[in-house]
């Protein structure tokens, strides 16, 4: 069969729960999550390299299927997960609103998984608070680095090429 387009998207999305509260204290109830997230990714072509569930967030890195956007996959997961959860609590299970995602290179993905994989061990130096708030600071310290000061983005000029992509 030919192939006529290729797309590798390596995503590494954080979120927590709401009030940052420790649901996944039980192993029970960790591995219930991860197997939730695994059937979610799995029925919607969303590969899913590697997952992590700490108490109160979760990380996972993902090769993101061509037809979806970054948005839409959080919503079914977050969104199935928390009904299907909800059905296996007793009390109410919220995630919290919102996540990060980065774009992971091809080159960094094992170091990734790596990272994702010592959740246990990187928080016992570190809490869910302090990295998100380092991973936020990144993240603006790049935007600030890489726009323009006015917001606007400048023409690009002398690409040369067909520029038909």
């Amino acid at each position: 069969m030919p192939v006529h387009s290729l797309k590798l998207c390596w995503v590494h999305v954080i979120w927590g729960t709401k009030k940052r509260f420790g649901y996944f204290s039980s192993t029970k109830l960790k591995m219930k999550c991860l197997e939730i997230i695994k059937e979610i990714c799995s029925d919607n072509s969303i590969y899913l390299k590697t997952c992590y569930i700490n108490p109160e967030h979760v990380h996972l890195l993902v090769d993101l299927s061509a037809d979806i956007s970054i948005s839409k996959m959080l919503k079914l997961i977050k969104g199935i997960s928390s009904r299907r959860l909800n059905e296996e609590m007793q009390g109410k299970f919220e995630w919290a609103r919102g996540y990060a995602a980065f774009s992971v290179s091809a080159g960094n993905v094992d170091g990734v998984v790596k990272y994702i994989n010592r959740q246990s061990e990187h928080h016992r130096k570190m809490s869910f608070q302090e990295e998100w708030d380092k991973y936020i600071g990144h993240y603006l310290d790049a935007k600030e680095k890489y726009l323009p000061e006015n917001g606007e983005v400048a023409e690009a000029t002398g690409l040369g090429g067909r520029g038909d992509v």
